[in-house]
């Protein structure tokens, strides 16, 4: 009955959106790909053709990626109150006896989390010869990272936060349309996190504020007890003028 109802919805959906209609009766989209697409189009109306267009020339992976991107860009006003409301941790015994912890984190906690971890996980796959999965290696680095006191040897979390100049202009209140405040691959984050996070105000971690306007990087700023390493950086940025993270093409 669920799936059925689901399938109902999506119709009525489709039925209201020409240009997915069209795309579904034309065989251009598959039914998965509708769905994404008809759940974006309801949270942020006028994204349909974007998005059908993505899905024609994209893999899966990256029609969800778009789609969630444009449901957070229209969400912004209040992304990050709720955000911060829907933070949630929890842990449980897995029928193997093994701990599983879980948590939804603010984008400006998690990503620096999720960078470290990443970055301790390569590390020990390449001294263990890449010989059981990733996934495997990411819960030694936990187990790593945070079962174990901190020896100053770990990896360093690096997190880089792109404003468009205009939201600095504004005094960090705003971001208008086609403009950027986010974390790359991450998502979108408050304007006034991003002021605190760029302004190096109380915060002791690797981070780096890059204001940018259009597809030009017109300052950078890095705290962290190395060398400044912004050539690295800012190719990890992705390509302008998203500025959304290297994209995976295979």
């Amino acid at each position: 009955m669920g799936k059925a109802r689901a399938i109902v919805d999506l119709s009525q959906r489709i039925a209201d959106t020409p240009a997915l209609e069209a795309a579904v009766r034309g065989g251009d989209v598959s039914l998965d790909q509708a769905t994404e697409i008809a759940k974006a189009e309801t949270e942020a109306p006028g994204c349909a053709d974007r998005l059908v267009a993505v899905a024609q020339s994209q893999p899966f992976h990256e029609l969800c990626h778009q789609a969630r991107k444009v449901k957070l860009e229209h969400q912004r006003h209040s992304l990050g109150a709720r955000q911060h409301r829907a933070r949630r941790g929890g842990h449980r015994i897995t029928d193997l006896g093994l701990v599983h912890v879980e948590a939804d984190l603010e984008p400006h906690i998690g990503a620096p989390i999720v960078d470290r971890l990443e970055a301790e996980a390569r590390r020990l796959a390449r001294t263990g010869g890449n010989q059981e999965p990733f996934t495997a290696y990411l819960a030694d680095a936990f187990a790593t990272l945070f079962g174990q006191p901190a020896s100053g040897k770990g990896a360093k979390a690096e997190v880089v936060v792109v404003v468009s100049h205009q939201v600095t202009q504004r005094g960090w209140t705003t971001v208008g349309p086609g403009e950027l405040c986010h974390i790359p691959g991450i998502g979108p984050i408050d304007p006034k996190i991003a002021r605190d996070i760029t302004s190096g105000r109380g915060r002791d971690a690797f981070l780096t504020g890059v204001i940018c306007d259009g597809t030009d990087l017109r300052q950078m700023r890095r705290w962290t007890r190395h060398i400044p390493t912004e050539i690295r950086l800012a190719l990890n940025l992705g390509s302008p003028p998203d500025f959304d993270g290297p994209r995976c093409v295979d």
